[in-house]
């Protein structure tokens, strides 16, 4: 006789549906900017690689200018020994610096195209260049009150609650 008494049963129903779509709604609110963060990420990740490897190559260039420049010193004997070791060195620092570069470029391409879905690690598309006026207009993110995860999970406890009426109203 007194079951669902004052709509009881129906409102818990009516709230546990609600608040579990609201739930549904706010998870995936945080998984679409989660997602567009790592987006954004690997995007300015890719392009600092790019223009790393391009520094890198410019620099390894100007070292090969040197130890060739050092290499006729010291054929000459107007330097020593050593000052070719240490343009050797630092010509083969540099190479290193190019492989280490290219690695990361690499990295950088595949965890670019992961988010794309492709399975290759090449990025044929040309990127916008990062530069100082670029780095400036960027936008540091507004700090919200209150955040998509934290609406989830308010939403779960009110579909828990409504369970739980729910539960005790059938029983």
């Amino acid at each position: 006789l007194w079951k669902n008494g004052f709509g009881i049963e129906t409102r818990a129903t009516s709230n546990l549906a609600e608040a579990s779509s609201l739930a549904a709604h706010y998870a995936e609110s945080l998984n679409l900017k989660q997602t567009f963060s790592q987006a954004e990420s690997s995007y300015y990740r890719l392009a600092i690689a790019r223009e790393s490897l391009k520094l890198f190559e410019e620099v390894l260039g100007h070292s090969k200018k040197i130890l060739e420049w050092t290499d006729k010193r010291t054929k000459n004997q107007l330097a020593d020994k050593a000052d070719m070791l240490q343009a050797t060195a630092a010509y083969q620092a540099r190479q290193l610096d190019i492989e280490t570069a290219r690695d990361e470029q690499r990295s950088a391409q595949w965890a670019f195209n992961v988010l794309r879905y492709n399975s290759t690690d090449e990025v044929a598309e040309e990127l916008t260049p990062l530069n100082t006026e670029t780095i400036i207009n960027i936008e540091a993110p507004k700090k919200a009150d209150v955040t998509d995860d934290i609406k989830a999970a308010e939403q779960n406890e009110r579909a828990t609650v409504s369970s739980n009426e729910l539960s005790r109203q059938k029983a």
